[in-house]
């Protein structure tokens, strides 16, 4: 399970296992068994896709 820890101009903050990763707009980064990439991220929300790592 992913969770969402915080979402903020400088990206996206998600958990998995305990472990938080923080993914930048632009970025691709492995949170657990996923790979997300965060394509825009601000105070009103964000985009994101989760697919299998």
């Amino acid at each position: 399970m992913i969770a969402i820890e915080s979402i903020d101009a400088s990206g996206v903050t998600f958990s998995a296992d305990g472990a938080p990763v923080t993914v930048a707009p632009g970025a691709t980064e492995t949170v657990g068994a996923y790979r997300i990439s965060v394509s825009t991220a601000d105070a009103s929300g964000a985009e994101f896709q989760v697919e299998p790592a």
